[in-house]
């Protein structure tokens, strides 16, 4: 869980599927308790499109499909913001779903 996290920027916010707005700790939480809740979880990223970049940030959308063994499908677009640390790492500072028909 540890490597996961370390992807996400302490600042980290999300603004979720159902319109609620998480921070790191949201996050964290909700990794904890999704942990093997979507056995066969496949997911696939689409239309990947670099809306704006510079040596720090980066902002990317694209459109992202999940399933799960159990054939649930969701599609979703996102938008996300990545920073370049002073460590070298990139890391997720902004996420943004919205849920498609």
């Amino acid at each position: 869980m540890s490597s996961l996290l370390a992807r996400f920027s302490p600042a980290f916010t999300m603004v979720t599927l159902s319109g609620a707005q998480i921070d790191y700790e949201g996050l964290r939480s909700f990794f904890i308790q999704a942990r093997g809740s979507r056995p066969g979880l496949e997911l696939e990223i689409a239309e990947l499109e670099t809306l704006s970049r510079s040596d720090k940030v980066a902002i990317l959308a694209y459109r992202e499909r999940q399933e799960v063994a159990a054939g649930d499908v969701s599609t979703r677009r996102s938008t996300a913001v990545f920073t370049l640390g002073d460590d070298g790492k990139v890391q997720w500072l902004r996420l943004h779903e919205t849920p498609c028909s």
